[in-house]
């Protein structure tokens, strides 16, 4: 009965779509740079998943620490970025070029990866 009579909030329901959309490029465009550093589709399963992992968990230990270091590392952490603003209905433009520079670094260097190989 609560679900009918207030009714879904649009704009959490949007701005969580939109962080997922955002996160799933993010996270398929770091797969796609990783695996085209290997050929062996194994070891490049197995670094993906190192790299996102370290992606996910990187700000945890900066959590309680105050250092400009920590800042960055809370800064790189790839779920604070989601679970802080658009999963809860704040669409904010930093984590919005966050996850599309990501992606953007991410394919640049997996083309790039793929160039030199084709080069050489």
């Amino acid at each position: 009965h609560q679900l009918v009579e207030p009714g879904i909030d649009q704009g959490v329901l949007i701005s969580t779509y939109l962080g997922l959309i955002l996160m799933s490029g993010a996270l398929i465009a770091v797969g796609v740079a990783i695996s085209s550093l290997f050929r062996n589709q194994t070891a490049a399963f197995f670094a993906t998943l190192g790299a996102l992992l370290l992606l996910w968990l990187i700000g945890i230990p900066s959590e309680a620490a105050g250092s400009l270091g920590s800042k960055l590392l809370m800064y790189l952490d790839f779920r604070s970025h989601f679970y802080n603003s658009l999963f809860r209905g704040v669409i904010d433009l930093a984590d919005m070029v966050y996850y599309l520079s990501l992606t953007a670094l991410a394919l640049f260097l997996g083309a790039l990866s793929i160039e030199i190989r084709r080069w050489r």
